[in-house]
């Protein structure tokens, strides 16, 4: 297990919908071998009972539910909760993709797409975001997709339901700063699963689905100390380097007005250390981060 994950896998669940196939199945299958609990929720009764069968763990439970339907998802997620314990990482994988274009535009096909891949993700933050904030603790990712920055022919609704995913957490993340909340949208290529396989025209630069997979948990795994610590350590040299620039150019421009107007340079190079050094007391207070602050992108 990677030392960088913000939490510790054997005392943890994840819960993940879209479970029963491609990513959203791949990430349960993974997780499961690191050590999570895992909670699979999907619309697929039988690819949920062949997802347990294959982890075949008391570790793994599942339950059928519809991402669209807001106080059903909210049901399973409490009976899965109940079996597994409190959701600590979430990953909203459910999604769904149908071919939307400007020449024969059909408005229940945009509803439809909008509905499992936009709203479904806004269903399953609010089914578990509450309890990650009274325990000041959890990690909220949802996978999005290169396709959501900019419109594609023929994909219209897939990409704005994308694109509505990235503000969304976009939004999440700043509303939850400084109250021990991850969140992290993941925006991979094309990916090959059952979804891309339907899809009559050629995909450039297409992921297998092992590869997929290791590149979301690896963004996954961006811890938050580690960030801090990271931002720490760039804030301190950063300053550093601004206070020899800021004493070196104190130093020239006291020669200088020393040289021609000797009155002159004692009476402003004072004034200028004393603004430089509030400004640099300024740069040196580190500003307060929350762990929210590490919003995972793969745009690959």
């Amino acid at each position: 297990m990677d030392k960088r994950l913000a939490v510790s896998a054997p005392s943890c669940v994840a819960l993940i919908t879209g479970a029963a196939s491609g990513i959203g199945r791949a990430l349960a299958v993974a997780l499961a071998q690191e050590g999570w609990r895992i909670g699979a929720l999907d619309c697929n009764e039988a690819g949920l009972r062949g997802l347990a069968e294959e982890l075949s763990s008391p570790q793994c439970a599942t339950a059928v539910a519809d991402v669209t339907q807001p106080i059903p998802l909210a049901a399973a997620v409490q009976e899965l909760e109940r079996q597994l314990g409190p959701t600590d990482l979430l990953v909203a994988c459910a999604g769904i993709g149908r071919e939307t274009s400007a020449h024969a535009l059909k408005p229940e096909d945009v509803a439809a797409v909008i509905n499992v891949n936009l709203l479904g993700v806004a269903h399953s933050v609010a089914a578990v975001l509450p309890g990650m904030l009274a325990r000041r603790r959890g990690h909220l990712v949802a996978l999005s997709s290169i396709a959501s920055f900019r419109g594609l022919p023929g994909m219209l609704a897939y990409c704005a339901s994308k694109s509505g995913v990235n503000a969304f957490m976009e939004g999440i993340r700043t509303e939850t700063h400084g109250r021990g909340i991850d969140v992290s949208t993941i925006c991979p290529s094309w990916v090959r699963t059952p979804m891309t396989a339907a899809i009559e025209r050629h995909l450039p630069d297409i992921l297998e689905l092992d590869d997929a997979v290791r590149r979301s948990l690896r963004y996954r795994r961006v811890s938050t100390l580690e960030y801090q610590e990271a931002s720490e350590e760039v804030g301190f040299k950063g300053t550093m380097t601004l206070v020899g620039c800021a004493i070196l150019w104190v130093i020239l421009l006291f020669a200088i007005l020393s040289r021609w107007v000797p009155w002159l340079g004692w009476l402003v190079v004072p004034v200028l250390v004393i603004f430089l050094g509030m400004q640099l007391l300024r740069w040196a207070v580190p500003k307060g981060r929350g762990p929210d602050d590490n919003v995972s992108r793969d745009s690959r």
